[in-house]
């Protein structure tokens, strides 16, 4: 019989070259590429957590700084300090707008606790034609409601509103 010689190869097989190569350009991919996923969830900001207002601005002390605003929503966290503005349309004693001499409107949300049995809604009477002193917080409407609750008759488009801590009432003379 014929002896074949038979040489041992030394090294590596190629198949486990091709695997390391595959894991290396798995890696290099996910190392420069990033992960999109994370990406859109860095991008995604939840707007409760963003406080955007300066308030070390001083306070808003007319109506039309708020109109004028590119995004009024900006000014969500200042504070307003408005003095002598008309009551407006009134929803109720807790919900109302107030305007003022320039035609500016502003959507008005009193701080106060409903008085149940009673007309007057909690320990202000609003009526349209008064003229009031009020002052406290801008906030954001969100997906049309107030903290959580619609209010069906407040103005469409309305993107902020004033959370009132304060009000001085005079009738109109």
């Amino acid at each position: 019989m014929a002896e074949i010689p038979v040489t041992k190869k030394s090294g590596v097989p190629w198949w486990v070259w091709a695997i390391v190569a595959a894991i290396v350009l798995i890696l290099l991919f996910w190392w420069l590429g990033g992960d999109d996923d994370e990406v859109a969830e860095l991008e995604t900001v939840d707007s409760d957590a963003i406080v955007v207002a300066d308030v070390d601005a001083g306070p808003i002390t007319d109506i039309t700084t708020i109109e004028t605003a590119t995004d009024p929503t900006t000014l969500a966290g200042r504070s307003v300090e408005l003095t002598a503005v008309d009551v407006g349309p009134v929803v109720g004693d807790r919900t109302f707008t107030v305007m003022d001499d320039a035609g500016g409107e502003l959507f008005v949300v009193l701080d106060q606790v409903p008085t149940p049995g009673t007309p007057t809604e909690g320990r202000y009477d609003i009526n349209p034609d008064q003229v009031i002193d009020i002052s406290g917080t801008l906030r954001e409407v969100r997906n049309g409601m107030i903290d959580g609750e619609r209010i069906e008759d407040m103005p469409r488009g309305t993107q902020v509103y004033l959370w009132a801590q304060t009000a001085d009432i005079e009738e109109r003379s």
